[in-house]
């Protein structure tokens, strides 16, 4: 919470657990770098994480408050709502066939 307190994107997002899902946001990978485009879909209230889904579709788990995550926001809070419901269909659907694929292993 001090990290956010003083301003850090990350931890800020962190924060909010559940209420930031459908928050779009670029990552600054610094080996590549580049920014990567991504979404929260989910939150794991256990580690205190969110999955960050890709725009690639690679799904990642990070420390949003760890002060080297560089993060920008590219959509507003009033829109995370709207933006996790049109994508969740999709979400729910690629589980679906990813567990289907499972059992027929």
């Amino acid at each position: 919470q001090a990290a956010a307190g003083a301003g850090h994107a990350g931890a800020q997002l962190g924060v909010l657990g559940t209420e930031s899902l459908g928050a779009k946001v670029k990552f600054w990978w610094p080996l590549d770098e580049a920014w990567y485009q991504g979404m929260f879909l989910e939150y794991d209230p256990l580690r205190v994480r969110h999955p960050i889904k890709y725009d690639d579709g690679d799904v990642e788990i990070i420390p949003l408050w760890a002060p080297h995550q560089l993060i920008r926001l590219l959509n507003k809070p009033e829109e995370w709502q709207q933006q996790l419901a049109k994508s969740k269909p999709k979400i729910d659907q690629a589980k679906k066939h990813a567990e289907e694929n499972h059992q027929m292993n």
